[in-house]
């Protein structure tokens, strides 16, 4: 009986450890998904871009 409530209690800290991992995975992605735009807004600023559309 103490086998089982072992095995389940990893099977939720799996569980768990997961979740946490996918939330820090998104959260890193956010991160340089925003550090890229503020670059882009740095470099934009510094050096604008050229209309291509009537070349």
């Amino acid at each position: 009986m103490n086998d089982k409530h072992v095995n389940k209690t990893d099977h939720l800290n799996t569980e768990d450890a997961e979740v946490a991992f996918k939330e820090i995975k998104n959260d890193l992605q956010n991160d340089r998904q925003a550090k890229n735009a503020r670059a882009t807004s740095m470099l934009d600023k510094e050096y604008p871009r050229i209309n291509t559309d009537n070349l």
